[in-house]
């Protein structure tokens, strides 16, 4: 599984952050799934039958101008995360937070003894923010 995608785009970094904030006060978690169309973070109800509550599509060809992935297999070319709303809007709000001058962010599937999310927010083609 490989996971790579660039928004280059102030405007649309900032719109992930609020669908993200959005999705923070409805569940605690999500379920982010990764396909050839993008990005579809789903929550679900937290008592009962797991029913789906909320479910957001963020279009590849709209909102990056970098998208590569290999999915799990051939057959389920998807990538599956579960993640904290709450850790990737706090991690978004301190990008927010340096905003003045940012140009993109990268979003990336890295694997340290499990599999991570990583974002990093830059401020030009090549200059990291901290």
């Amino acid at each position: 599984m490989k996971f790579r995608a660039k928004i280059n785009d102030s405007s649309y970094i900032e719109r992930f952050h609020h669908a993200l904030s959005m999705i923070t006060k409805f569940s605690k978690h999500c379920l982010m799934r990764i396909s050839v169309d993008g990005l579809f973070l789903i929550t679900f109800e937290e008592s009962g039958e797991r029913q789906p509550m909320l479910w957001c599509k963020i279009p590849q060809q709209q909102y990056f101008s970098e998208f590569n992935f290999v999915g799990v297999s051939e057959q389920y070319n998807e990538i599956c995360l579960k993640f904290s709303t709450h850790a990737l809007t706090k991690v978004l709000a301190s990008f927010k937070s340096n905003a003045i001058g940012q140009k993109s962010m990268k979003i990336s599937l890295t694997n340290r003894k499990t599999p991570c999310l990583t974002c990093e927010l830059f401020k030009g083609m090549n200059h990291r923010a901290t």
